[in-house]
């Protein structure tokens, strides 16, 4: 299991219902050697399952996206609090 995944092993074998209004959906989580797979699931007469999966490389551009905007967001508001304005 690779670096990223490992930090993943506690969503293995996860299994949890989520009560949303009316709905109720089951969610069943994986991780294996080369992906973080989840299975959502909708119960009732119109139930339908989704899937997803991530691998490590995808994992890793989410992160590198996600800091990089969190910094983006901290400089403005740091500008803004100073008064410094910013320009587009």
């Amino acid at each position: 299991m690779s670096d990223i995944l490992s930090n993943f092993s506690c969503l293995d074998e996860l299994t949890q219902v989520i009560y949303q209004g009316i709905y109720k959906f089951v969610v069943l989580s994986n991780v294996s050697n080369e992906e973080w797979s989840i299975h959502v699931g909708l119960a009732g007469r119109e139930g339908r399952w989704w899937r997803g999966c991530w691998k490590e490389d995808d994992i890793h551009h989410f992160f590198v996206c996600f800091t990089l905007n969190i910094v983006q967001t901290q400089t403005q508001y740091s500008f803004f609090q100073t008064g410094v304005k910013t320009v587009r």
